[in-house]
């Protein structure tokens, strides 16, 4: 398993292989390749024309790539007076280095709270995170003298039980109401300069009512730091979509879903996963992804970030060594499917903040979610995103 940053190199070849995979995803939002004069990267932001978008950063040369910041900070300066805007961030650094994003996209939240909308902010703590250094530190000055709303969960937001917290409000997700118009944002990636540098996703979904009510719920309760209902931890959208939330004292749903996978065909045989973390917990994710492989003949392939034995560990499940890869600063959580799942036969995503190979932390002890789009032209971009990772790690010298 080999591994380094995307270079300059892959560059041509790249955008070649994701317009050829993407070909019927295309439509440019009006953002779309339109980055910081520091961005070198690869990524891009592309409409459905049927109420989805989909974003993907590919760094080059370790150099930022602002396509999500970008795209997260056009939304949010398109609101008008009476239009909401609530956020989920984990970690939102503002800092004097080579990323500007996080500092538009706080700007952008003061103005639109200066002209009248109604925006809040929950944060994740990070008092002693990095080298002990609290990053979220001048976002919160900025939030208190601009008079923006936000609250700051000290570990997670929402528990089973609050008197014995763990984990952290892991979240990296904007809600908008504009007039009958609603829009979410869920990103893989937290707003810090680091992360600018990492290979990221963004899912856009507009008016689909019941799940924006559902994410509105959830963030509500983060706000409020209320106790989980377990009987309304997962609900269906409009658009064959679904949300999953997350902390879970008992059950994987991400292990759930693979199971739902019950038949692989030389024409819909597609099990990739891209996932990041240190600690691996994920032994049963993967052993269910190696049974799928030798049992059900799935193409699977599982790409990991680098270091803390990721890499081994997915070999060790007994994945195909060269479907086993590791991608420098991986920081997407993405799985896509193109099999038999829940009685269906074609490609489905799976996307947001939760890692399913960190279940000691992700599925147990954090605030998370997940969104589950079954829209071809998303699956067909997100399937054109996984074939630049995996080509970029497989080829590397």
């Amino acid at each position: 398993m080999l591994s380094r940053p995307f270079s300059g190199a892959h560059r041509t070849r790249m955008l070649a292989a994701v317009g050829a995979a993407a070909a019927v995803a295309t439509t440019a939002i009006v953002a779309a390749n339109v980055h910081a004069e520091s961005n070198d990267g690869l990524g891009s932001c592309h409409d459905t024309g049927d109420g989805y978008g989909v974003c993907v950063t590919m760094p080059v040369d370790d150099k930022p790539d602002e396509t999500i910041n970008s795209e997260m900070a056009r939304h949010i300066e398109a609101t008008e007076k009476g239009d909401t805007i609530r956020m989920a961030m984990y970690e939102w650094q503002l800092a004097d280095d080579e990323s500007d994003g996080p500092e538009k996209i706080a700007e952008a939240l003061v103005d639109a709270h200066d002209r009248g909308v109604d925006a809040e902010v929950v944060l994740g703590d990070t008092t002693d995170l990095r080298d002990g250094k609290d990053v979220n530190k001048k976002l919160r000055q900025l939030l208190n003298d601009s008079g923006v709303p936000y609250k700051v969960c000290m570990d997670a937001c929402v528990d089973v039980d609050p008197d014995n917290r763990k984990g952290a409000m892991h979240n990296k997700f904007v809600l908008i109401e504009r007039g009958d118009d609603n829009t979410i944002l869920q990103s893989s990636a937290n707003l810090l300069e680091v992360q600018a540098r990492s290979p990221q996703n963004m899912l856009i979904n507009r008016n689909d009512d019941a799940l924006f009510e559902y994410l509105s719920e959830n963030w509500e309760k983060l706000k409020a730091e209320k106790r989980w209902d377990h009987s309304d931890i997962e609900r269906l959208g409009d658009k064959d979509s679904k949300a999953y939330i997350f902390r879970r004292d008992k059950g994987d749903p991400f292990l759930a879903i693979l199971k739902h996978v019950t038949e692989c065909t030389p024409e819909h045989n597609k099990v990739w996963l891209t996932a990041s973390g240190g600690s691996l917990g994920g032994e049963k994710v993967l052993a269910r992804l190696a049974e799928m492989q030798d049992e059900l003949g799935c193409d699977v392939r599982v790409n990991v970030s680098v270091g803390d034995n990721n890499e081994k560990a997915v070999e060790d499940a007994g994945i195909d060594k060269d479907k086993a890869m590791s991608l420098s600063r991986n920081h997407n959580k993405l799985l896509y499917i193109d099999a038999t799942y829940n009685d269906k036969t074609g490609p489905v995503a799976f996307t947001g903040s939760y890692n399913a190979l960190d279940t000691g932390t992700s599925l147990r002890f954090n605030d998370e979610v997940m969104i589950r789009c079954a829209d071809t032209d998303v699956t067909t971009w997100y399937e054109g995103y996984f074939e630049l990772m995996f080509d970029n790690a497989s080829n590397r010298t």
